[in-house]
């Protein structure tokens, strides 16, 4: 076939979080380990507070995720002007546990914020086939995967739907984050714009 040409790579961002540093980190984990949370048997636990980025600890490093999550829209060029975090929950990960390879359906733009080291984030590329909705033969050679090392106070950015998933846990050592998902208020171009703040 003549000028084929494979084509849009996807963005996944990352940044330092200056709210989270050496004098609130400790209370923010020792906030994170109080919560009441749903263990998943080998894939860790998640928080019953599927909000817990509206609590007061973490208003300030809610105000910085919005600015980049500004610079990251920015960058990928979408018609978006507001945007919202609709949930945030916490994930916790001990010795040989793992979060399973998953995707976050009804969602925007996804995020993790990580709050001690640990295993690799991973992000797997997209299987092709699923684009076109129906059974194919298509050679699909994205198996390839991007690991991105848990740092203390990183915000990782991603396509909410964009396969990802935690290595097992082999350290000693519980493995923080917290996880969040949003959806645009104002999006769209002039003939099909959508406000959601309208009441």
């Amino acid at each position: 076939m003549e000028n084929l040409a494979e084509v849009f790579p996807i963005p996944i961002a990352g940044f330092n979080l200056e709210s989270i540093n050496s004098s609130n980190i400790d209370s923010i984990k020792t906030y994170i380990s109080s919560l009441e949370s749903q263990e998943q048997g080998s894939n860790g636990s998640l928080s019953h507070n599927q909000q817990v980025l509206n609590e007061p600890i973490f208003e300030p490093i809610k105000e910085e995720i919005y600015k980049h999550l500004k610079k990251y829209i920015d960058y990928c060029d979408h018609a978006v002007e507001d945007v919202k975090i609709v949930s945030s929950w916490s994930n916790i990960v001990n010795e040989n546990e793992h979060i399973h390879i998953h995707y976050h359906e009804n969602s925007y733009i996804s995020g993790v914020i990580h709050l001690t080291e640990g295993s690799n984030l991973v992000i797997r590329k997209p299987i092709i086939k699923r684009f076109y909705q129906i059974d194919t033969e298509y050679r699909d050679v994205s198996k390839t995967e991007f690991l991105i090392p848990a740092a203390t106070a990183q915000l990782v950015l991603f396509p909410s739907m964009l396969p990802h998933y935690v290595q097992d846990n082999n350290s000693k050592d519980t493995r923080l984050s917290i996880a969040f998902n949003t959806w645009p208020l104002k999006y769209g171009s002039p003939a099909a714009w959508v406000d959601l703040t309208q009441t």
